[in-house]
């Protein structure tokens, strides 16, 4: 078996996982795993599920991304074949259908053909055909993204322009995804200067220490502009000042100067610098030339480059006079194993900071390898959790603080056996991401807007306003624990949102309920304080799971109850005023019942070393069978006893059932001796057959 063949039978696995999981089909799952494998490699922030097919005028789409004035749309082609088979092959004809098809739903819906009464109301391809026509004349950028679980022949990225708009077409096929697997797949943009204006020439310098080595070249504004249109902010992630702002605005002085002085833009404008993974030379008599780019990212020189793009666009100003100086820099780490970490995870922060001149980058802002990320990694492969069936089996939440860091380590189990040892320990469930950290404690701190914006944009803000704030005295064992509370409440949430949506009960939007409903969570219940009992025990409890949904019901109506003006539920969620109105039902909303509180208490009982006197009545066990009793039945029991007996007694137990009927109505916890005493009035009287 190749390599790439092994790589798709662990993905197979895990997709067949994911399709007994949500009860979907072969290829609706791989849809969802893709399409979050390309929003943790950042070509897309986000992504939203739009499974919309029309054979008769051969049309489909499969998931969606919006992005100032373009679009990515998602097309997948399953290739079904024998258990073991995952040396399946697509056609360049296969690819050139699910080309036309995709392509096919962006110029009807464009042209107002679609959605008309070919997509029903219901379905999200209706608001994103919808979309697509209201915005028909501002979208100047589409990317068709083929995802297949197949292996295509090697071929570079289609771009052309109909109609003006510039159409992309990405493959995402087994060997790209065997590639991303093992860290071969760039993060960011790969930029082949052919495709433009041809190679660059430049000058070449490398460290004493060969730590890294850095280009100087002039690069024709046009080509910039035209690599902006193409790759748009993917270019930017990296210069988190830039990424953070919603949309990359365009500069005053530099659009002046782009309109009236071109031939002094060189001279007034610092140029930009860019990081890379890889740059591929050539000598041309005497002397180099850069031929293409891996992961080509712009720390410094965002606006510069996002001002020429916009400043051409909206005024037809001629680039040809215009050339940009570049300082590109590629950083050899080739020690990635080694304890210190990337070299580059610790040098782009300091090159962004110190050659940004316009507005200072703080170091926070732009590394992910910052304290406390190490240890947090640290204490994921170091801190078991138990076993929720009660066994030994052990297992670990596996932070994965740099990319591929699970596979890495895999790979180096040599065996077979050492491998399944490996993923019993370190469950792929159980892994997580600084994307998926930032979304669970950034919906915690009520900010389901910034959650919605996506994974990478939401893990700048977490990083630059929550994590570089974190006091150095932070216990960060009981943050893990909370950390792992927050990510199995929020999992609980996603997976039965995504069965409702196929069920037809939700519409879509899974990422964008969940991140509302535990936002709402935190918000209606501020004292709750069991997140190390649910980190104990290893599960969310049924009441628990019940009230969830409950919230994620409400989180459903609200965001897809749209403004006027709004068509796209996601662009919604994105809006501050969105959580706003929310928090502003929430008076309609309930707080988790105490019923569910003490049955929790209860059970942290068993794994808590001491229990406080203030817990002592929530951990009765009379007290929780009589909360469980509705308040009518033991209004019921009153009135028998007031009916079959006339004594001290009786009217004494009388008042007593009476009071818990109304504790328990209000939801409150009773005294353990009121629950003692009504325990043995409600055993006394169902073991003489009273019938209440």
């Amino acid at each position: 078996m190749s390599e790439v063949e092994e790589t798709m039978s662990s993905v197979h696995e895990e997709i067949q996982e994911i399709a007994t999981s949500l009860d979907l089909m072969m290829d609706e799952a791989f849809t969802q795993y893709m399409a979050d494998i390309l929003t943790e490699c950042q070509i897309v922030d986000d992504y939203y599920l739009a499974p919309f097919y029309n054979p008769k005028i051969g049309a489909r789409i499969d998931a969606y991304e919006f992005e100032e004035d373009s679009i990515t749309l998602f097309t997948t082609l399953w290739k079904s074949g024998s258990k073991n088979d995952h040396n399946l092959r697509v056609s360049a004809q296969d690819l050139n259908d699910a080309h036309r098809r995709c392509l096919r739903f962006f110029t009807d819906s464009r042209m107002g053909k679609l959605p008309g009464e070919r997509i029903d109301v219901a379905e999200a391809a209706y608001d994103v055909a919808t979309q697509i026509f209201q915005q028909r004349n501002e979208i100047d950028s589409v990317k068709i993204i083929i995802i297949t679980n197949g292996i295509a022949k090697r071929h570079v990225g289609k771009n052309k322009k109909t109609d003006g708009v510039n159409i992309l077409t990405e493959v995402w096929d087994a060997q790209r995804i065997h590639d991303y697997k093992h860290n071969k797949e760039s993060r960011g943009a790969s930029i082949k200067f052919d495709e433009y204006d041809g190679a660059i020439d430049c000058v070449k310098y490398t460290t004493s220490d060969t730590a890294y080595t850095t280009y100087l070249a002039f690069v024709p504004g046009a080509v910039l502009a035209d690599m902006y249109e193409r790759h748009k902010t993917k270019l930017l992630e990296r210069n988190v000042r830039v990424f953070l702002s919603q949309r990359v605005k365009v500069n005053k002085g530099i659009r002046d100067t782009i309109r009236d002085e071109p031939n002094r833009f060189c001279a007034y404008n610092n140029g930009i610098t860019v990081v890379a993974e890889s740059v591929e030379v050539s000598k041309n008599q005497g002397s180099f030339e850069i031929k293409s780019v891996d992961d080509f990212q712009i720390v410094n020189g965002g606006q510069t480059t996002a001002s020429l793009y916009h400043t051409r666009k909206k005024f037809k100003s001629d680039l040809s006079k215009i050339f940009v100086q570049m300082k590109l820099m590629v950083i050899h780490d080739d020690d990635i194993e080694s304890g210190r970490g990337r070299l580059a995870d610790s040098l782009v922060p300091k090159i962004g900071q110190f050659s940004n001149t316009q507005n200072t980058v703080k170091m926070s802002d732009l590394s992910a390898n910052d304290k406390p990320h190490p240890e947090l990694a640290r204490i994921s492969t170091s801190m078991p959790a138990r076993d929720p069936s009660g066994g030994t089996m052990n297992t670990y939440w596996f932070y994965e603080n740099s990319r591929g860091k699970w596979d890495e380590l895999r790979r180096h189990e040599n065996t077979q056996a050492k491998r399944r040892v490996y993923d019993s320990r370190y469950p792929k469930r159980q892994r997580f991401d600084k994307g998926m950290l930032a979304k669970v404690w950034y919906a915690y701190h009520g900010k389901p807007d910034v959650v919605s914006k996506g994974p990478q944009k939401c893990f700048a803000f977490f990083q630059r306003d929550f994590i570089s704030k974190l006091d150095e005295d932070e216990d960060m064992v009981a943050f893990f624990k909370k950390t792992i509370a927050l990510l199995m409440m929020w999992k609980s949430i996603e997976t039965e949102t995504k069965k409702r949506i196929k069920q037809g009960m939700y519409q879509s939007f899974a990422q964008n309920i969940t991140a509302y409903a535990l936002a709402m969570f935190a918000h209606k219940n501020p004292n709750f304080k069991l997140y190390e009992y649910l980190w104990e025990h290893q599960g969310i409890e049924d009441h628990l799971q019940e009230y969830l949904m409950r919230l994620a019901d409400k989180a459903h109506d609200h965001i897809t109850t749209l403004p006027v003006g709004l068509n796209l539920v996601p662009e919604f969620a994105k809006k501050e005023s969105c959580w706003r109105e929310f928090k502003s039902q929430s008076t309609s909303i309930p707080s988790i019942s105490n019923l569910g509180l003490t049955k929790m208490k209860s059970q942290y009982a068993v794994y808590s070393k001491s229990t406080t006197e203030e817990d002592a009545s929530s951990l009765n066990e009379n007290v929780i069978f009589t909360m469980e009793i509705p308040g009518n039945k033991w209004r019921s029991l009153a009135y028998m006893i007031g009916f079959r007996r006339n004594d001290l007694t009786s009217k004494k137990e009388k008042s007593q059932c009476e009071n818990i009927g109304k504790v328990v109505d209000k939801g409150n916890v009773p005294s353990i001796a009121l629950a003692d005493a009504c325990k043995e009035i409600y055993d006394k009287a169902t073991n003489e057959g009273w019938d209440f």
